[in-house]
Parts: structure tokens; sequence; C-alpha cells
């Protein structure tokens, strides 16, 4: 049997397991004070640099566009340092999104239009028989020869003005309380000088109120700027031609700025922008102010420490046309937060002056819960808070309840900050003890396994 072994001559009579249990509760409760010490700071009001009041109605959804100010006072691409506390000082669950695109229907808009005289041969208008100006619109029509008494009425509509192609056409014949019934044919053109003709003839008629009748038109789902609508009845001059529209999908909106650069160097082949903050970015874009044209590449960093990163290589260039058209380069699509830009000309030709900058960010919003009561504070900058782990608002997926546009009470205001969040004592010295009580055990258990070893040598001699 194991016999236990008195490490030393003392009335407190200690054994080795004894002491070997007494120094691992002392880990544990060392290394537990540790991890109590390491525990995450919950964030608070003054621990941000920038700040804006809100108001709202308490208990629902507020939600505002992110200000410009915000970007320019985060401390985190991520937008990760970004805060709404309560009257009370409490952190309120909030998400941040992009700004959804949104869906419209256009009102409707009404169609001007004109009377052809349908000629002999039948032939339908040329680009010769309608005078139009410069954006296409029509001013006036004309026929090369005497109308025939027999053909059938036929009015040319220009759509070249309207905001969005037509799904269909409202039309009102003849005059009012007159009861009509007529099929129509439809040819459309893009430039006055083919047309074609829509497949699916079509009736209009009118018989009263009750819904007996008929005024609608389906247009054909081709790109078309003029219509030629012929009737098969006389005598049944439109009174009024309305265009519908189908459902537009407006995409997200963005916003922009102009940005000023300046040389680095004077050989005028790299120039540095500075946006600053952490925008959003989905285009940037740099407008040459005379004529040039150039390879260029295009670096950018997060910080003034950082080590610049390759972002594209694009040409930049301003060419004047003969008619006086100017034709420049497009934005470069980009998605990057990065506020510090550089431009670089990539051959041996130099800029021939500094080129502009324009950025384009989209427009995101913060969503936040109204809980307690009101106003709330919005804050921002600390790179030492990122993304809330938990408690993060989940909005439903349906079209659920309602967003209030929160308002804002006065500007916002930023202090920079002069140090970082205060640790507290076992943030500070955590790793510090942690070291000193491993090496202290390691010290101890090599020393138990020693004197052990020695024991059990003495033992068997």
């Amino acid at each position: 049997m194991f016999k236990k072994k008195r490490l030393w001559n003392s009335s407190l009579r200690f054994t080795c397991p004894d002491i070997f249990l007494f120094f691992f509760l002392l880990f544990l409760l060392g290394f537990k004070g540790v991890l109590h010490g390491q525990e995450v700071k919950v964030p608070e009001l003054e621990d941000f640099a920038g700040s804006l009041v809100l108001t709202g109605t308490p208990g629902g959804l507020l939600g505002l566009e992110i200000p410009e100010a915000v970007y320019q006072g985060i401390e985190r691409p991520d937008m990760g340092d970004i805060r709404v506390f309560d009257e009370a000082g409490l952190a309120v669950p909030l998400v941040i999104r992009r700004a959804p695109g949104i869906t419209v229907t256009p009102p409707p808009e009404e169609v001007p239009f004109f009377r052809w005289e349908q000629e002999q041969d039948g032939a339908l208008p040329g680009g010769t028989d309608i005078v139009i100006n410069a954006e296409g619109a029509v001013l006036n029509i004309k026929s090369r020869s005497p109308p025939s008494a027999s053909a059938a009425p036929a009015y040319l509509l220009d759509l070249s003005a309207l905001s969005y192609m037509p799904s269909g056409l409202n039309i009102t014949l003849g005059r009012e309380g007159e009861f009509y019934n007529t099929v129509v044919r439809i040819y459309s053109s893009a430039d006055l000088a083919r047309w074609r003709e829509f497949e699916k003839r079509q009736t209009l008629a009118w018989f009263g109120g009750g819904g007996a009748g008929r005024e609608l038109l389906e247009l054909p789902r081709r790109d078309t700027r003029y219509l030629l609508l012929q009737f098969d009845k006389p005598n049944l001059p439109p009174r009024n031609i309305t265009a519908l529209f189908d459902p537009v999908e407006i995409p997200p909106m963005t916003r922009e700025k102009i940005i000023v650069g300046e040389w680095r160097g004077k050989d005028k082949r790299i120039a540095d922008y500075f946006t600053g903050g952490f925008y959003p970015l989905t285009a940037i874009d740099f407008p040459l102010s005379q004529a040039d044209s150039l390879e260029v590449h295009l670096k950018n960093k997060f910080t003034k420490e950082d080590v610049w990163s390759f972002a594209a290589r694009t040409n930049l260039f301003r060419i004047s046309g003969g008619t006086g058209e100017i034709r420049t380069s497009e934005a470069l699509h980009i998605d990057s937060s990065a506020p510090y830009w550089e431009l670089e000309a990539a051959g041996d030709v130099a800029f021939s002056s500094l080129p502009g900058c324009t950025i384009h960010w989209a427009v995101y919003e913060l969503v936040f819960l109204g809980r307690g009561g009101g106003p709330w504070t919005l804050a921002w900058g600390n790179r030492s808070y990122g993304p809330p782990a938990e408690g993060d608002l989940k909005l439903p997926e349906s079209a659920g309840p309602e967003i209030e546009t929160a308002r804002s009470l006065g500007e916002p205001e930023y202090r920079p900050r002069t140090e970082a969040v205060k640790p507290r004592f076992g943030e500070k010295w955590g790793q510090f003890l942690l070291w000193i009580i491993l090496i202290l055990a390691v010290i101890l258990l090599s020393g138990l396994a020693l004197y052990i070893a020695r024991v059990m040598k003495k033992e068997h001699v």
C-alpha cells in the first residue's frame, strides 16, 4: 500500500499530497481571478468620442440615415463602434443595414398625339413626313398626298417625353356619351424610319357605365418612342390618351462628395486623396480637367501606418470630339471603406493636371428599439468596441411594424479621445499574475518531484 511520507518534521504534519492539493487550489483561485479581471467592459456613453441626441416615440422602432459626421468619426471600418443609449445610459438593441431600394408605380402621364391622314397607297409615315426637335419630340406631321376618303383614321403618338416606357394606354374615343366599338392596329417605331406591327389586335369599346366597355390598350414590350394607332371605324377621334406604367424598381440610394487631392513629389506622377473617414464606398471617380489619356494604378490603405494595397488598374482619359462633345472615363466600382487613396501614373507619361476625385458611398440606416424613456443618444468613435456579439436588433422579415424616423435634437458633437478606455485592475495585471502562478507551480512541482525521487531512492537502499 502507498504510504504517505512526511516532507519535513513539523507539528503541522503536511504530506506531499496535502501540499500539492493546496497549491492546486491556489492556482485555480488565481486563474479564476485572472478570468474575472479579463471580462469585457460594458461600453458606456462617455467611452465614445461622438454623440448625437435623438428623439421619437418610445416603444417602437426608430431609424435614421447614418449622418456623414458618423463616418468621419468612427474608428472601425466595419462601423462596429456605433451604439445607442437610452436616457438611463443603457445600450439599446440596434441594427445597421444598407437602406433598401423601393418599388413604386409611376403616376399616369398624358400622351401627345397627331392625326395622320392615311394615303391612297396605305403607306405609313416616314422621317420626312414628321418634324421633330433635337430631343426627338414631334412638332408637326404632314402628308405627301391628299388623304383617302375610304382609309381608316390613324394617329401618331409621341412617347419620347415620357418618364418610362408605358405598359398600356387608357384611351377615350368619340364624343362624350357616345357608344362605340372599334378594332385597333398598333405599329411601333424607334426612329420613324421603320415600323413594326403589334401582332395582337385589340378592341376599344364603350356602352355606358357599369363596366360594359374597354378603354385600355396593351402595348408591345419593346424599346419604342413612337406609336401609330389605326381604327377601323371613322369619326372616332381620341379625346384623351393616358400612358400607364408598371411598377419600377428604384435602386438603393447613394451619396457623393468631392475630395481635394495633393501631389506627392514634384514630378506629378502620384496624387494622394483622403476621404476623411470610413465611408462605405461603392465607386470612386477621378475626372480630368484637361485633355489627357494615361494608364494609372490605384492603391488604398486604412491608416497612415499601413502599407499601400493595390486596388485597381485602369485608364483615365478626357477627349474632345469634333462636335464639341467631351468623352471621359467612367467611375470605378469598388467595395471598400479605406480613407487613404493613391493614384499613380503607370507609364512614362505624368499627369498634365491634378485629377479631381469624387467618392460615392452607399446610404446606410440605423434602426434601434425605442426602449426606455427618450431621448436617446447615438454614440460612435472607439476602436476598442466592435459589433455587439449579442443583443442586436432582429427585424421581422415581413413588412411588419413601421419604422419611425428619429429626429435629431441639435448638431453632432465630437470630442477626440485622449486615451483608450481605462482597463480594470484585472485587465492590466491579469496576464502578469497568471504567469507568476504558472511559474511558481512549475517550480513547486519540479521540487516535489525531485524530493519524492530522492525519498524513494533512499527507501530502496
